[in-house]
């Protein structure tokens, strides 16, 4: 018997060498076949078509709101920007008014003013209309990703919302566009919260920016506490 044990491991090697080589090709089929099945082949492809197609999609929202500056509050606030940058001080004197030289007013969008002033500074109109447009165009990202539209969801609403907002976007940049984005922001922190609660600590910096950014942001607190409150409530009824 030990004359043959040499025999019977060659022949024992070669059989399960042949049933590893069976094995992947019949793998490598069931790879191959797939691209062979035209249900697959077409859904790869629209998989695909929507990927690329994505992107284009903002960037469509990106190029329609290339309105050109027609606010007629935005002299106002580069004015307010520039006496920041000369003076080093918050503009908070009705300086620019000869009817109501005294009127003393809250400035709740200085900082805003600021960045506006020094995109105008640099980029004059045009650098307006791209912060315009920027802002817009990350609003609907946001608002994109705190709601889990996929792609139909986009074909569908964003047409709707474009034309809904239409009139506020036409003037170029102004200083609600920053709210409608930090709302945005705020709909997808709580959408994290939902499996993370500790990302709802992402609004405490997003209402310190946002305070000093535009007046909204009290709309925004008042969404927060709201969506909290309702959270609570449904718990305790659980």
């Amino acid at each position: 018997m030990p004359q043959y044990q040499g025999q019977i491991d060659f022949y024992r090697a070669y059989v399960n060498k042949g049933e590893l080589c069976l094995s992947r090709s019949i793998n490598f089929s069931k790879r191959g076949y797939k691209w062979y099945n035209p249900s697959y082949v077409m859904k790869e492809s629209l998989e695909f078509i929507k990927r690329l197609i994505d992107p284009l999609i903002y960037l469509f929202i990106f190029i329609f709101f290339l309105n050109l500056p027609t606010d007629p509050d935005l002299g106002w606030h580069l004015k307010n920007g520039e006496y920041f940058f000369k003076t080093g001080q918050i503009l908070r004197d009705n300086i620019f008014s000869t009817m109501m030289p005294d009127y003393q007013w809250v400035n709740h969008s200085w900082a805003q003013d600021l960045i506006v002033y020094q995109v105008f500074d640099k980029l004059g109109f045009f650098g307006v209309t791209l912060l315009g447009s920027a802002v817009v165009t990350l609003t609907f990202f946001f608002l994109a990703k705190a709601f889990k539209l996929n792609f139909w969801d986009k074909v569908i609403t964003f047409p709707i919302l474009i034309f809904l907002v239409q009139n506020v976007n036409a003037v170029s940049f102004r200083t609600q566009l920053t709210s409608y984005l930090f709302t945005a922001v705020l709909f997808y922190i709580i959408s994290l919260y939902e499996k993370r609660p500790k990302r709802l600590y992402l609004t405490i910096p997003l209402f310190f920016i946002w305070a000093n950014l535009h007046g909204g942001f009290i709309m925004g607190l008042l969404l927060l506490l709201g969506y909290l409150t309702i959270k609570k409530l449904l718990n305790l009824w659980e």
